[in-house]
C-alpha cells in the first residue's frame, strides 16, 4: 500500500539512532548489515502490528481518550524496534547465539546420520557407567520442557546424545527471553505526527 510505503523511509533514521546508541554499549560488534530492506520491514511490521491492536474491539474505551492512540502506536513502534533490532543486530553477534548454531548444525547431522547416532549413545552410556560407581544406574537423560520456544517436540526422542543437546538449546533460547533489552530508541514521537497515525489508524 502506498498510503504505508511512504512511511518506510523513517526506518533508516530511526535505524541511525538505534545504531549510535547500541555502538556505544557495544563496540566490540559490527553493525554493517546486508540487507539494508530489512529495516524497513521490520518498521512495516510494527506499524501494522501496532494499528492492528489499536483498532481491536477490546480497546473501544481507551480509544476514546484524547491522545491514546498516539501515544500507544509511538511507544509500541520504540519497544517493537527495540527488541526486534536487538535480537537481530546484537543477540546474533553473541557466543549464546553462536553455540545455538553450533548445536542446531550438530542436531541436524546427527538426525541423518542413524550409525552415529548409535555409535554416540552405545560411548555416553558406556563412559558414563566408568564414571559413576553405581550399579544398574539409570543412564537416561531428563527431557526439559520446551513450552511454546520453537523447538521440535523432545518427547519423541530417545537418544540421549539429541536430548542433551535439546536441552543446550533450550538453556539458551530461555536466556535469550530473560535478557534485558536496552532502549536504544528515545521517542517515535519525533518521526510520527498524530496526523499521521491518525491516517494509518484509517487506513490499515
Amino acid at each position: 500500500m502506498a498510503e504505508i510505503k511512504k512511511h518506510l523511509e523513517k526506518a533508516y533514521p530511526l535505524f541511525r539512532e538505534w545504531v549510535t546508541k547500541a555502538m556505544a554499549r557495544h563496540p566490540e560488534f559490527n553493525f554493517h548489515i546486508k540487507e539494508v530492506t530489512e529495516i524497513k520491514n521490520s518498521l512495516e511490521h510494527a506499524i501494522r502490528t501496532a494499528t492492528f491492536t489499536i483498532n481491536k474491539e477490546e480497546r473501544a474505551i481507551n480509544k476514546q481518550n484524547p491522545g491514546y492512540n498516539y501515544g500507544f502506536f509511538c511507544g509500541f513502534i520504540e519497544g517493537n524496534l527495540n527488541v526486534t533490532w536487538y535480537h537481530e543486530y546484537i543477540y546474533k553477534q553473541k557466543n549464546n547465539f553462536k553455540t545455538l548454531i553450533a548445536l542446531d548444525v550438530l542436531d541436524n547431522y546427527l538426525k541423518i546420520d542413524d550409525l552415529l547416532k548409535i555409535r554416540l549413545a552405545s560411548s555416553y552410556i558406556d563412559y558414563y557407567n566408568k564414571e559413576v560407581n553405581i550399579e544398574d544406574i539409570d543412564c537416561r537423560i531428563t527431557r526439559k520442557v520446551t513450552d511454546n520456544l520453537g523447538l521440535q517436540d523432545i518427547k519423541k526422542l530417545e537418544n540421549p546424545i539429541l536430548i542433551a543437546i535439546e536441552n543446550i538449546k533450550i538453556d539458551i533460547i530461555t536466556k535469550i527471553y530473560d535478557d534485558e533489552v536496552p532502549e536504544f530508541l528515545s521517542s517515535a514521537t519525533e518521526y510520527f505526527s498524530e496526523e499521521e497515525v491518525d491516517e494509518l489508524l484509517k487506513l490499515l
